[in-house]
């Protein structure tokens, strides 16, 4: 993911989340949470910034469920909320 915004960043690209890196003959999208070392990208491998179909969502929301000895808990929450708040939360 910090490859993908620092090539928008120096491209004049904002935001990052509406382009997407792409690589090989069938041009496969690069997984943006995956670190470059598991990508399964082969060395000195050439990526293109291009246009993504569709836009990463940041704006939605998740179930979290917690099992404990006592039962499940089950909440929602929005996708930005950091794990120390969803854990804070119970």
């Amino acid at each position: 993911l910090q490859v993908l915004e620092e090539a928008c960043s120096k491209k004049g690209f904002q935001p990052s989340s509406d382009y997407e890196l792409r690589h090989g003959i069938g041009r496969k999208v690069v997984d943006p949470t995956l670190t470059m070392r598991y990508a399964g990208l082969a060395n000195n491998a050439k990526l293109e910034l291009v246009k993504a179909s569709q836009s990463r969502a940041t704006g939605g929301t998740v179930i979290v469920a917690l099992q404990t000895d006592s039962g499940r808990l089950q909440e929602s929450f929005s996708c930005d909320t950091s794990l120390w708040d969803i854990l804070l939360h119970w």
